[in-house]
């Protein structure tokens, strides 16, 4: 219920969409390079206003967890345990 309108980048990939008052989709989370890096983008609360349906959905914390595994740095040399 709570966002900011954006437009995505040439560049971005676009991960999640909105539908604004004027039943267009937006870009809710998008990602892409800058640099070396990467650069992801939240057009809303993690967690707050406006979030309590999407705080509720069985899938909100594996999407977290997908999107923050994306982001660390490889773990190339570290052992299992």
């Amino acid at each position: 219920y709570a966002f900011v309108r954006t437009t995505a980048k040439p560049t971005a990939d676009v991960h999640l969409v909105a539908t604004d008052d004027e039943g267009e989709q937006v870009p809710l989370m998008a990602s892409w390079r800058y640099g070396n890096g990467h650069v992801l983008a939240l057009a809303t609360h993690g967690a707050g206003a406006g979030t309590a349906e999407w705080i509720q959905m069985p899938e909100y914390p594996l999407m977290w967890s997908q999107t923050i595994r994306q982001f660390l740095p490889d773990a190339q040399g570290r052992t299992a345990r």
